[in-house]
C-alpha cells in the first residue's frame, strides 16, 4: 500500500496538476483487466476521495467481488457523491452497492433512499439496505430512523418467509401465513405462474 499512500500524499499536498495525475492513474487502474491493479486503484480512490473518480467507482459497483470496496471509496467522496449514487439506484447491477455507499454517506437524503430500499422488490436491495442501516446506526447511534417504516419492512419480510416456507398449494399442505395480529391468512402462492425458490421447490416435488 506504499503506492496508495504516496498517491494520497501527492493528491493532498500537491497542486492541481498533481491531483489530476493521481486521478488519471487511479482511473486507469480501475479499468485495468487485472484484479490486483483494480484493487490498487480502489485503495487510491478511497484515499484520494476525489469526485472525479466517482464515475469509475460506480462502474465497479457491478462487480460483486469489488462492489463493497468501491462503495466505501465512493462514500469517502462525501456529499458531492450523493446525486450519482442516487442515480445508480435505478440500475439493478449497481443498486446494492449504491445503497451501501448511501448508507455510509449518512446524509438525510441518502438515508431516506436507503430506508426506501427496504421495500424494494429486489431481495438483494433489501438486504443491502438492512445492512447499510445497521452500519449507519452503529456508526452514529443517535441517527433517527422511521421506526414505523422499518417495522413494516420487517413484517413484509416475515410474510415473504412464511409464504416461501409454506408453498401450500404446490406441496398440498393446509398451511397459511401468520398475520401480525396472530390470525392466519391463506398463502398467496401460485406455483404455476410464479418464479422463485418456493415455486421451484413446489414444482420439483410434484
Amino acid at each position: 500500500m506504499l503506492v496508495a499512500a504516496a498517491a494520497e500524499s501527492l493528491h493532498s499536498h500537491g497542486d492541481a496538476e498533481d491531483r489530476a495525475r493521481v486521478v488519471a492513474r487511479a482511473s486507469a487502474l480501475l479499468a485495468d483487466p487485472r484484479r490486483e491493479a483494480r484493487s490498487l486503484g480502489l485503495e487510491i480512490a478511497r484515499r484520494a476521495a476525489d469526485l472525479a473518480l466517482l464515475p469509475a467507482l460506480v462502474l465497479r459497483f457491478a462487480d460483486r467481488r469489488e462492489s463493497r470496496r468501491a462503495a466505501e471509496a465512493a462514500a469517502a467522496v462525501g456529499t458531492p457523491a450523493e446525486p450519482a449514487l442516487l442515480e445508480a439506484l435505478s440500475s439493478s447491477a449497481l443498486r446494492s452497492a449504491a445503497i451501501r455507499a448511501l448508507g455510509a454517506l449518512g446524509t438525510c437524503t441518502a438515508l431516506a433512499a436507503v430506508v426506501g430500499a427496504l421495500s424494494h422488490d429486489d431481495e438483494a436491495a433489501r438486504d443491502a439496505a438492512s445492512e447499510a442501516l445497521e452500519r449507519a446506526r452503529a456508526a452514529v447511534p443517535e441517527v433517527e430512523l422511521p421506526v414505523a417504516t422499518v417495522v413494516a419492512a420487517c413484517e413484509a419480510e416475515l410474510a415473504r418467509a412464511f409464504g416461501a416456507m409454506a408453498a401450500a398449494e404446490g406441496l398440498g399442505r393446509d398451511e397459511s401465513a401468520l398475520r401480525t395480529d396472530g390470525t392466519r391468512a391463506p398463502v398467496p402462492y401460485r406455483p404455476a405462474d410464479l418464479e422463485g425458490p418456493a415455486a421451484l421447490i413446489s414444482r420439483a416435488l410434484r
